[in-house]
Order: C-alpha cells, then sequence, then structure tokens
C-alpha cells in the first residue's frame, strides 16, 4: 500500500523549515537535535525533528536493539528532518540517535508503541489443553494473554519477536477473542475462538459410530494420526487416482441432527500436492464449494441459513465431494457451531 505522509507533519515541516531557513540559512553548527513531534508513536509514524546541521546526518537508529531508520534526503534540510518510525523499531522510551558524517552524535528521547500485531493463528477452536500458536509482530514482551468472555489468562508457553504459543484453559464459554498485553498496551485482534465441546461435535477424536456412518465412496477414509491439528486423530480421506469421490457422513437410521440452534458447519482440511475444489452438501443441498490449498490446514466456516431456507432443519447426511481426481487430505474438528 502506498505510504502518504500526514498533511499535518508536512506542514509543521514546511513552516519549520522555512522559519529556520529564515533565521539561520548560513548555519555550518555542529549536528544537534532539539527538538521531535510527536514524543511517541507506533511503527510507521511520521515525526518531524529540529536541530541544527541536519544535512550532515550519515545514519539513524532506534537504541533500542539498534533499529536503523531511514532518512529519506527529499525531507532534510539543514534545521529540519522528517523520518518515520521503523515498522521494525522495539516498544519503550529510547532514544533516537543521529550520526553525523563526521562521526558525532546526537540523540533525543523518543516512546515506540509496539502494540502485539497478530497475523494469524493456526487454529480457531480450542478445549482444555489446545495449544494455539500465532504469527505477526511484538510478541517478545508480551505479558499477558487473556480470554476475554471470561477474563481468564491463557499460559503463554515460549515467544519470540515473531511467534507466541498459548495454552488454553478449561473455560465454559462458547466463544471468546483474546487480549494481548505488552510494555506498549493490549491488543485485542478481532479473531473469535471457538470452545468446542459447547457445539456439536461430528469428528474431533474419532467419528460417532453409534449416531454417524462413513458411507464416502471414490477413496479410503479411516483414522490417522500422521497429520493431526487438533488433539490426537484425524480422518484421512485417500481419494488419489478417484474421480469425483467423496466424504459422505451419514446418520442412517439414527435420528438426523436437528441444526436449528446451531449457524455455522466449520472444520478444517489439510491439502495434498495441489489445490482442489469440493462440493459441500447438506441433505444433498449445496451450501458452498470450498478450495483446499495444498500442504497446509485450511479452515472453513459456512454459514447453514441457506441450508435451513431451503426447508434442511435437521441434517442426516454431510457429503463433500471433489471436483475432478481426488488428493490424499485430512480433515479434522467437524463441528456444528451455535
Amino acid at each position: 500500500m502506498k505510504k502518504i505522509f500526514q498533511p499535518n507533519i508536512l506542514l509543521a515541516f514546511l513552516l519549520l523549515s522555512t522559519g529556520w531557513m529564515a533565521c539561520k540559512q548560513d548555519s555550518d553548527g555542529p549536528l544537534t537535535i532539539n527538538t521531535v513531534t510527536p514524543t511517541e508513536g507506533p511503527g510507521g509514524e511520521v515525526i518531524a525533528l529540529t536541530g541544527d546541521g541536519l544535512k550532515d546526518i550519515a545514519s539513524v537508529h532506534f537504541d533500542n536493539q539498534d533499529v536503523p531508520a531511514f532518512v529519506n534526503p527529499a525531507f532534510v534540510t539543514n534545521n529540519t528532518v522528517l523520518l518515520r518510525v521503523p515498522d521494525t523499531a522495539f516498544g519503550g522510551l529510547q532514544k533516537i540517535v543521529f550520526t553525523g558524517k563526521d562521526g558525532k552524535t546526537s540523540s533525543i528521547p523518543f516512546s515506540v508503541i509496539a502494540l502485539p500485531n497478530i497475523a494469524s493463528a493456526d487454529k480457531y477452536d480450542f478445549e482444555e489443553g489446545t495449544v494455539i500458536n500465532f504469527t505477526g509482530n511484538n510478541f517478545d514482551d508480551v505479558h499477558s494473554v487473556k480470554l476475554l468472555a471470561s477474563n481468564q489468562e491463557a499460559t503463554i508457553l515460549s515467544q519470540t519477536r515473531k511467534n507466541i504459543s498459548i495454552q488454553m484453559p478449561a473455560a465454559s464459554v462458547d466463544y471468546t477473542k483474546l487480549s494481548f498485553t505488552n510494555s506498549s498496551g493490549t491488543r485485542e485482534p478481532d479473531i473469535t475462538f471457538t470452545n468446542f465441546p459447547n457445539h456439536y461435535i461430528i469428528w474431533d477424536e474419532a467419528m460417532d459410530n453409534s449416531k454417524i456412518y462413513d458411507w464416502g465412496w471414490g477413496g479410503t477414509y479411516t483414522t490417522s494420526t500422521e497429520r493431526v491439528l487438533i488433539g490426537d486423530y484425524s480422518y484421512k480421506c485417500d481419494m488419489r487416482n478417484n474421480d469425483w469421490g467423496a466424504i459422505q457422513l451419514v446418520t442412517d437410521n439414527n435420528p438426523a441432527i436437528n441444526i436449528s440452534g446451531y449457524s455455522f458447519l466449520s472444520f478444517y482440511v489439510y491439502g495434498g500436492t495441489k489445490d482442489i475444489n469440493f462440493d459441500v452438501k447438506l441433505n444433498w443441498f449445496d451450501i458452498q464449494t470450498i478450495t483446499v490449498v495444498a500442504n497446509r490446514w485450511n479452515y472453513y466456516k459456512i454459514p447453514l441459513q441457506a441450508a435451513k431456507n431451503a426447508g434442511n432443519s435437521s441434517v442426516n447426511s454431510i457429503v463433500m465431494q471433489v471436483r475432478g481426481t481426488g488428493e490424499l487430505v485430512y480433515m479434522d474438528n467437524l463441528l456444528f457451531i451455535k
């Protein structure tokens, strides 16, 4: 995305540079930093600094972990400079250090706001003991992860700047979002996690064959420990060398599953060697076509409203039919969720 300097900072730069040049146009004093505006900000924030001898800047760095900052010569005069706080800057009060061409330095205090930034999670379902792994930034000094719906603390198992792993506690809530707190403050990402024992479990560690049966075709379908996301087992679906095969789960002579109190069908699939598409059907009513991306876990949360509108208030058949030639895939944690 194209970055644009904030208008108020640009205006400040123009006013400051004009004023200083009018008064000190011939200044040849040593490199000196006098002010910084604002005095705190996150990575990417544009800051304006005033001083003397700034045309002689050779380098700039933020001294917490010695993070360099880029200086664009177009935004430098002898008495003013604009620069961005590096996205890689570490949080907390520190100094911005300017080094001149003669090797001499001048510095000024600045507080970097480096809130935890969550890019992805490896799973969105949990029960007591589930480990969730996050990628992102600014995790190295996270000291608290909470379940917002119950105000419970998750256990931090490991953390680096870019990754953090947590273990979820026993909870009674159906859903929760999380908060991550570090030295810069708290961030509450808009990601919902499902406490899956509180929902209708079709598959977690095994198929409940007293209620649900496997009537799949065009492949072999077995419980497996080969590739698992949650718990100890997944559902191995080997559909290689077969065309238009399908996972089909049926209640047979057992009562159909009443879905009136549920809003979504959710599950995970680990892809094969190439991307493939599946048609997902409830009672043979198409609810969505999904793409299973190769060589990774894919998460799906499919609304049930269209099936309900078509008269499917109860379900006795769940079908996932591959379009074309199948692959070896693994399915985990198949649920109807509220």
